[in-house]
């Protein structure tokens, strides 16, 4: 590929995360559109990329039948959806994080994000799973992302 060329794949793959984040971040009290959730209206102008996120892996609902699009995204799901956008690769190093249990839906991808530098721990050995994603933090995941994803 050129210099200056697209290349549509990972356009498509950095839109998707983009639109992750923003859904992550929406707090809106609208509810959102899909036809796999219950909790969501059927014709809101973004149903299809709900369905997109949904069907492709990137997220899922808080239930088999619910989306909770209201719900405060915590930097374990921040750092789910950056995984899966890359496909979910295999992780290298050791958990060192006392709060994440290698057990947990979202310990490779807490992993993942903090050995390429995407997240950040709280501290050496905590890295606050449950805490709200900041809006900073967001962005800066993203730019990271884009960084060393997106440059290829």
């Amino acid at each position: 590929m050129m210099k200056g060329e697209v290349d549509m794949k990972n356009f498509r793959m950095f839109t998707a995360a983009l639109l992750s984040a923003t859904m992550l971040y929406n707090t809106n009290t609208m509810l959102f559109a899909s036809e796999h959730f219950s909790d969501i209206v059927t014709n809101a102008w973004y149903a299809s990329a709900i369905d997109f996120v949904n069907e492709s892996g990137i997220m899922s609902g808080t239930s088999n039948t619910k989306f909770s699009p209201d719900t405060t995204a915590n930097k374990a799901m921040l750092a789910t959806v950056l995984y899966r956008i890359v496909g979910s690769p295999a992780v290298t190093t050791q958990n060192r994080f006392t709060d994440v249990s290698n057990e947990s839906w979202y310990a490779n991808a807490v992993i993942w994000a903090t050995e390429n530098g995407i997240l950040e721990g709280i501290s050496e050995n905590t890295f606050g799973s449950n805490e709200p994603a900041t809006q900073q933090q967001v962005i800066a995941a993203l730019w990271k992302y884009a960084e060393k994803y997106k440059s290829k």
